[in-house]
C-alpha cells in the first residue's frame, strides 16, 4: 500500500508536464487542422476537454487536478497527452 501512495503521490506531481502536454498538443492540433476542423478534433480525443481549456487559455494546474480525480484517471490522461509516466506498482 505504501508504494502506491508514493506512485500515486508521485503522479500527481507532474502536473507541471500534463499542462505542457496538453497545450502543446493543442497547438499542434490547430496547426494541422486550422481553427475549423479543431473542435472535431478535439471532442474525437479522450482529453478533448483539456484541450479546450488549452486552446482558450483556461487550462490551470486546478483544471488538471479536477480532470485527474483519481489516480487511474490521472494515469489513463498521461497516457492520452504522451507523458511518460511509470506503471503503478503490483498490488496483492
Amino acid at each position: 500500500m505504501v508504494a502506491l501512495d508514493a506512485w500515486a503521490k508521485a503522479l500527481r506531481g507532474r502536473t507541471d508536464d500534463l499542462l505542457a502536454a496538453a497545450r502543446a498538443m493543442a497547438e499542434r492540433i490547430l496547426a494541422e487542422v486550422g481553427p475549423e476542423g479543431f473542435t472535431a478534433a478535439a471532442r474525437a480525443h479522450m482529453v478533448g476537454p483539456l484541450l479546450f481549456q488549452a486552446r482558450s487559455g483556461r487550462l490551470d494546474p486546478a483544471a488538471i487536478h479536477r480532470a485527474c480525480s483519481t489516480p487511474s484517471k490521472a494515469l489513463e490522461i498521461a497516457r492520452a497527452l504522451g507523458v511518460e509516466v511509470d506503471d503503478p506498482p503490483p498490488h496483492g
